[in-house]
């Protein structure tokens, strides 16, 4: 910092198209830029230039980041329908960040927020994180439950039922146990994690729009490394999986983390050999991925709905009518997703759903986004359809 006072060298950083769901490498770039300038300069600027949330699990990472840097960052431009989304969520001061008051003739759309969760920092057994108190993971559960129900209701006057809500429940349990257990060997069964969403809806002359996000962060070791650590039996098979397909994908580096991070979204692939020998736990991706097939169903092909994997080097893409197939595919035994139309481990994934990183993402990022469609809701609803 004595050098930093010396020169007083100011900067820049500008941020566009920040999302691992359309601009993965873009996004994980601008990422590392923020830390770089953090590094090196006396004070900086940010000006996010998107006019609307693209993607906030990017904001999550941006929020761990940002709980460890430097106070040499001193606003920049943002647009009211940002503030509006990240003061729903309660994110101001994970993100440190003083913001203004949206101007409401500004705002085009309402946000309906789960607002920020988060546990304790890795290894802190006693102490809450700087900004948060600890989250039991049964109350967050509850509380997103609670939070697709109103969106639901604003949407189509529904809610979930029994088998939704049970399903949501056990997405979270599992995810956050999984981030909690797995996510740092240097704390075992203590990792940490943050989560959020939103529901925006926006009215077009036609039309009102209910656009959801939603994002699970853990912080740690990526899932090509933990899952190295399962049982010798699943490893064995993981290992014969990565080196038929490697040679697939000749002009990236890092392949066969892209493939074992495929492998890890088969169920009853775990760490914990404990639960796989009793054929338990190791579904967390499969109930993820069924909630969002089931949540993001569309009469409209072309409404974007996307599921984002990010950790490590890689990024998956699944699309919503292909975590559907899976899940249609996997009923009556155990749910595998490998990325292709075959839907078969014979076979590589495809190589458009894998986007390699060019810079390591130090955890797992699970984002996505989705919009409600009442009419669909509606022929849907309880399953008559």
């Amino acid at each position: 910092m004595f050098q930093r006072i010396k020169y007083k060298r100011k900067s820049q950083v500008e941020v566009k198209d920040f999302s691992f769901l359309t601009n993965p490498n873009g996004t994980i770039e601008t990422l590392r830029e923020i830390a770089e300038h953090e590094a090196s300069v006396y004070s900086s600027q940010i000006h996010f230039r998107d006019l609307v949330c693209c993607d906030i699990g990017a904001w999550l990472i941006l929020a761990v980041m940002r709980q460890q840097m430097a106070a040499i960052f001193t606003g920049g431009a943002i647009s009211d329908e940002l503030i509006e989304v990240i003061t729903a969520l309660e994110m101001t001061n994970a993100l440190r960040m003083s913001l203004p008051t949206p101007d409401p003739d500004r705002i085009s759309s309402e946000v309906w927020a789960f607002p920020l969760r988060a546990r304790r920092p890795a290894g802190t057994s006693t102490s809450s994180t700087q900004f948060l108190d600890p989250q039991d993971a049964e109350e967050v559960a509850t509380d997103l439950c609670d939070a697709i129900n109103t969106w639901l209701t604003e949407c189509a006057q529904q809610n979930l039922n029994r088998d939704g809500r049970r399903n949501v429940l056990r997405l979270v349990a599992e995810t956050l146990d999984n981030a909690e257990r797995h996510a740092r060997p240097d704390y075992e069964n203590d990792g940490d994690w943050m989560m959020t969403g939103f529901m925006s809806v926006t009215d077009t002359e036609s039309e009102r729009r209910f656009q959801c996000q939603i994002a699970f962060l853990s912080v740690g070791s990526p899932i090509s490394e933990t899952v190295r650590n399962c049982d010798a039996a699943t490893r064995t098979k993981m290992e014969e999986y990565v080196t038929k397909h490697q040679s697939t994908y000749p002009t990236m580096k890092h392949a066969d983390q892209h493939l074992r991070t495929v492998y890890a979204l088969q169920d009853f692939v775990s760490r914990d050999r404990k639960a796989h020998e009793e054929q338990r736990g190791g579904t967390g991706f499969s109930d993820i991925i069924g909630v969002f097939a089931d949540l993001a169903g569309h009469e409209n092909p072309d409404v974007f709905a996307r599921l984002a994997v990010v950790s490590g080097h890689t990024c998956l893409h699944l699309s919503r009518d292909e975590c559907d197939s899976a899940v249609t595919a996997s009923v009556g035994k155990p749910f595998n997703i490998w990325l292709n139309d075959e839907h078969s481990s014979v076979m590589p994934p495809r190589s458009e759903s894998i986007v390699e990183l060019e810079t390591e993402l130090a955890g797992t990022l699970v984002t996505m986004c989705f919009e409600f469609d009442p009419d669909y809701l509606e022929r849907t609803h309880d399953g008559r359809d």
